[in-house]
């Protein structure tokens, strides 16, 4: 929120990150309007943003380092139910060793330094979901 954006959706399953991100938001005197808090799970969290109608210009998928491809799979789906915008910005942190693809993601750029490292991606245009398609698609699983 420092950079600029007008609110921010945060996604965490742990009951001590959630703690504390409701501790800096209150410690930084930020509105829960402006950083909302989903506790549960990626894609469930993907799902029910989609039902709402949220649409997001950048996104940050920071899974459990050893289960890195749940955030590529959050990022799919976000693309696909329209939660992401083609041209939206896409952050996926993972080890260094793995090699990310998607017929939903272009790879941009590569940041990083050790075991682990950030890729940046942009949502492929043409993959946008209509407004009542996204909503249809809710119950559906991604593409494996």
């Amino acid at each position: 929120m420092s950079r600029g954006a007008r609110r921010a959706v945060f996604v965490e399953r742990h009951k001590a990150a959630v703690r504390l991100v409701e501790r800096n938001r209150e410690t930084l005197d930020v509105p829960e309007s402006w950083a909302r808090i989903i506790i549960g799970d990626a894609e469930r969290a993907v799902r029910q943003l989609a039902r709402e109608r949220e649409h997001f210009d950048l996104v940050w998928a920071d899974p459990p380092f050893e289960r890195w491809q749940l955030g590529l799979d959050a990022l799919e789906l976000a693309a696909r139910l329209g939660v992401c915008k083609a041209g939206a910005v896409a952050f996926l942190e993972c080890p260094r060793a793995a090699d990310p693809t998607s017929p939903f993601l272009t790879r941009v750029r590569e940041l990083g330094g050790g075991a682990s490292h950030v890729i940046m991606f942009r949502i492929r245009p043409g993959i946008d979901a209509p407004a009542d398609e996204g909503a249809e698609a809710i119950g559906t699983n991604p593409p494996m």
